[in-house]
């Protein structure tokens, strides 16, 4: 284990240390890629500190090369999701109505409510039109299963 904790730290490393009454938890916050467990270390974090910790950040971050894989979608079911929505937010109790981009084109986003990464269909019954936060909130927030579920019914009557 001692060697293994060597080669997980290195210097300049921000490394939290948390226990429970059996465990002590190490973790190194410069290799985190669990950004949800980042984020919830971060909020207990005194702001005073947290101000000081981000005022000495380099500006300039490293760039890194990564693979992603997407999935391309049709513009014909995105653009009649726009129209069917009159450009206006689907979730339920929601008044937002796209505001107007340069190019005179309202803004509305269009989201799966099953993702396309679970399976879902890139179709007229999959996608709704959404504001940028009931968007965000469909894959963030904790009740994001209730809200999938509110859409789902939603489609069924459209």
């Amino acid at each position: 284990m001692g060697r293994d904790i060597i080669s997980y730290i290195s210097k300049g490393d921000e490394i939290l240390f948390t226990l429970d009454k059996h465990h002590i938890y190490i973790y190194n916050l410069a290799r985190s890629t669990n950004y949800e467990l980042e984020d919830n270390i971060y909020s207990q974090i005194d702001i005073d500190l947290l101000k000081h910790k981000a005022s000495n950040i380099k500006p300039r971050p490293q760039q890194i090369a990564q693979t992603i894989y997407t999935y391309p979608r049709n513009n014909t079911i995105k653009n009649y999701v726009k129209r069917r929505s009159n450009y206006s937010c689907e979730m339920t109790d929601c008044n937002y109505r796209g505001f107007y981009k340069d190019n005179r084109e309202q803004y509305i986003e269009v989201h799966h409510v099953i993702p396309l990464s679970e399976g879902g269909e890139d179709s007229i019954d999959n996608t709704v039109a959404l504001c940028p936060n009931c968007h965000r909130a469909l894959h963030y927030a904790n009740n994001r299963q209730e809200l999938r579920e509110i859409l789902l019914n939603y489609l069924r009557r459209v």
